[in-house]
């Protein structure tokens, strides 16, 4: 008997300069590493196509290319992840599948689903539910919340009994005691069910991600990790913890907060090495939360890693801890400015000041680590001044060699952030589901500019700082860096 297949994809943005949401391995592949494992094991009666459907950028061809897939793998499950910026990609995808074969059960998950299906966000923003509108017929499944456990669960159960009974076992009360905190949406006759899940999610019991599902093109997809003749180093993302202990205004993460052991992070390592990866970035929201990353840098050192990773600029006010992590290994920090002023900060909750600012890049400076710095205009709270400060300040330590990259984005809505909440009015009046309303010159010129702004955020206000980035620091703002994508040279 053939096994049914399912097939995996991480829709594509639409914005061609993407550096920010489109990034390897992307949220589809950290879901699907139990799944993969179980099947590789034969626990469960599927298959799955053995590549990744992962486009960097939606194009003319994307659809064509994806149903291709779809023709020649012929699965009868298919899940689907996207970011807010790529959900309406994911939603042209399904529309395909539904048009030519209507039989696939379409699952789809990722961080946007995340936000809109969080119980709050239903509350005070219904119209953001995917399922209270025509789209709704191109979902059969929805994932939010951490997605592991229940898309082992929902694949276990499709492939053994077919959608509508799983819907009907999903309403036994099983799906309850999924591992982990997120829920699952579905309509079943006239009435869409969210079923919430809140369970302990041991980190350390999960498989590590299936990286021989990308393409190897992604192993270069990191300027900052070059050798000494300045080719760039096989790379990879890691985390070794999830959650943020910080909550800044404009961001969806938070609690809770939960790391990887020791143990466990440098067993995928050593997989890693073996696989000739050489340099590793750790995606985690501060990789100061884990208050074991000295000891974890040092050990990785030890197997020969070059590392980098996210961290707050305040830190990073030790300079002979700053000066440890470069002996352990870390030759790149990615540091959020946002903007270089006291009020705008503390307004976003960023609990930084512009003097930390000034000490933790001194510090950087001093141990020859390389800078990648974020900033963030469009703030609803931000003055003139405010931002041409923030401005004059990267030229200043561009010029100085303190700072390598640069990343400049605009403020944009998100439903399940504390400004969210606080313009819950106007989010609920959004449209997610039809693409980017500012897909064009000067939005993409930042991150999430092709999105939803604050009435101030005109083209002319975006156009002039633009215009001053490139003249001021241009030579170092990722966007224009990011040409060389899956490339190693």
């Amino acid at each position: 008997m053939t096994k049914k297949k399912i097939s995996f994809g991480f829709a594509p943005t639409a914005d061609p300069h993407d550096r920010f949401f489109n990034c390897y391995p992307g949220s589809i592949l950290h879901a699907v590493a139990p799944l993969i494992d179980e099947i590789n094991k034969g626990k469960i009666g599927l298959e799955y196509s053995p590549l990744l459907f992962h486009p960097k950028v939606f194009s003319g061809s994307t659809i064509d290319d994806f149903m291709g897939i779809i023709e020649r793998e012929n699965p009868s499950i298919v899940a689907l992840s996207s970011t807010y910026d790529s959900w309406h990609v994911a939603l042209k995808l399904s529309r395909a599948m539904r048009k030519n074969k209507p039989s696939i059960t379409i699952i789809h998950g990722g961080p946007h689903l995340d936000e809109v299906l969080e119980p709050w966000v239903q509350k005070k923003m219904p119209h953001l539910n995917p399922f209270d509108s025509e789209i709704g017929s191109l979902i059969d499944f929805a994932v939010g919340g951490d997605g592991e456990y229940s898309l082992l669960q929902l694949a276990r159960d499709i492939s053994a009994y077919g959608p509508d009974e799983t819907k009907r076992r999903a309403l036994g009360g099983t799906y309850q005691r999924i591992p982990g905190n997120g829920n699952i949406a579905f309509r079943m006759d006239d009435d869409v069910h969210h079923i919430r899940f809140s369970n302990q999610m041991d980190l350390n019991q999960i498989p590590h991600v299936p990286r021989n599902l990308l393409p190897a093109a992604s192993l270069f997809d990191f300027d900052c990790f070059r050798d000494i003749q300045g080719k760039r180093l096989e790379t990879v993302t890691m985390i070794s913890h999830r959650g943020c202990k910080y909550r800044c205004d404009f961001c969806s993460e938070g609690l809770p907060y939960q790391a990887r052991s020791m143990d466990n992070i440098l067993a995928e390592a050593r997989t890693l090495k073996d696989m000739g990866v050489k340099a590793i970035f750790f995606d985690d929201s501060s990789i100061q939360d884990n208050d074991k990353h000295m000891q974890m840098f040092s050990e990785l050192h030890k197997l020969g890693f070059t590392m980098g990773a996210l961290s707050r600029l305040d830190m990073l006010q030790d300079h002979q801890q700053v000066d440890e992590l470069k002996k352990n290994g870390i030759t790149y920090l990615y540091v959020s400015i946002e903007q270089y002023d006291d009020h705008a900060l503390n307004s976003m909750h960023k609990r930084l000041s512009t003097d930390q600012i000034d000490r933790g890049l001194d510090n950087l400076a001093r141990a020859g680590i390389q800078v990648g710095i974020s900033t963030l205009f469009g703030l609803p709270y931000e003055t003139a001044s405010s931002v041409q400060r923030t401005i004059d300040y990267v030229q200043q330590r561009v010029d100085a060699g303190n700072i390598q990259y640069v990343s400049m984005s605009l403020f944009s809505y998100h439903p399940r952030t504390p400004s969210g909440n606080s313009n819950k009015d106007r989010l609920n009046q959004l449209d997610f589901n039809s693409g980017p309303p500012n897909l064009h010159d000067p939005f993409t010129g930042f991150e999430e500019g092709t999105w939803y702004h604050p009435d101030h955020v005109t083209e002319d206000y975006a156009r002039n700082i633009l215009v001053q980035a490139n003249e001021k620091f241009g030579r170092r703002l990722v966007r224009n860096i990011g040409l060389h994508r899956g490339k190693n040279g």
